[in-house]
């Protein structure tokens, strides 16, 4: 099969989208124009923007990577902290990133400590 200015116009179309798309995206995340919704939303400017995810239709169970609280989730994009430890160390509920994507020394969360078998 030859390569015809029909693939050319559809390739030069669909690079055309990408482009736009991303500058468009760029742009977004630069002015951070929905920052209210963000924070509400418990996402960094990178997940908050660059959703939606794709994800399947099905409860999936899933463990706070802070706490290790379990719980259900409605799909299978289940976020990776949970709302309580967003709020209380400023964090990404998608990806665990901070909120406003400063970089931290530390990472300030006290884990409960194993009790020692006597």
């Amino acid at each position: 099969m030859r390569f015809t200015i029909d693939d050319v116009r559809r390739a030069t179309y669909l690079a055309s989208e990408r482009r736009d798309t991303t500058l468009r995206l760029a742009l977004e995340m630069s002015t951070d124009a929905k920052r209210d919704k963000r924070i509400g939303a418990r996402k960094c400017v990178t997940c908050f923007y660059s959703g939606p995810y794709i994800a399947g239709a099905a409860f999936t169970a899933w463990t706070c990577a802070c706490c290790s609280n379990s719980d259900m989730y409605p799909n299978t994009g289940t976020p990776k902290i949970c709302h309580s430890c967003s709020e209380r160390y400023s964090l990404c509920v998608a990806c665990g990133a901070d909120l406003s994507l400063g970089l931290r020394n530390k990472l300030a969360i006290e884990r409960p400590r194993r009790k020692k078998a006597t």
